[in-house]
């Protein structure tokens, strides 16, 4: 996952959430936690842990390394930052950021999705959140042996009943087997 920036842009699997204030030019990062599920190491995929998120159904989401078989799962490298990502079969990965939502700030979410030429992807879903709060939600893609990136863009204006609450990432899949990376 790429890192959050303020006019933001986040990409995952590798998430990147990057937020810009509209009237200004510049844009920052928000620091995402292992943004490109390098952590743990892994030869090849190890279930239940990936370092700084939280896992709905840890036996079947972790961190995988499709390049330890080429050609197996991707006809490329298999990921786009690093040399692991993330996978989910079911359920939610997520990670809740030390960031709040801001009046008139621009929130954009990128994240990497992936897959597997040896599956058929059922369905995934990007979320951001402010609390508990649904801000935006991706779920349109059709990879197929490639990693295609989602983008969300979240407008917070000014009198926005979320303002103040953490922002937290979330990356869905309904089946076997979604890869998320950046």
């Amino acid at each position: 996952m790429k890192k959050v920036m303020k006019t933001v842009l986040c990409a995952v699997a590798a998430l990147v959430l990057v937020i810009a204030t509209p009237r200004l030019a510049s844009a920052s990062s928000i620091s995402i936690t292992n943004a490109s599920f390098e952590f743990p190491g892994t030869g090849f995929y190890t279930p239940g842990v990936i370092t700084g998120w939280t896992l709905s159904n840890p036996s079947n989401q972790g961190v995988f390394q499709p390049g330890a078989f080429p050609g197996t799962y991707y006809t490329g490298a298999g990921s786009t930052n690093g040399v692991q990502t993330a996978y989910n079969n079911g359920g939610t990965i997520s990670q809740t950021l030390t960031d709040v939502l801001l009046s008139n700030t621009l929130y954009t979410l990128m994240v990497d999705i992936g897959d597997r030429k040896d599956t058929t992807l059922a369905g995934y879903w990007v979320a951001l959140y402010a609390g508990t709060n649904l801000l935006a939600m991706e779920n349109s893609l059709s990879p197929n042996d490639v990693f295609l990136t989602s983008q969300l863009n979240y407008l917070a204006l000014a009198g926005n009943p979320f303002l103040g609450q953490s922002l937290r990432n979330e990356l869905g899949c309904r089946g076997v087997q979604c890869n998320f990376d950046n």
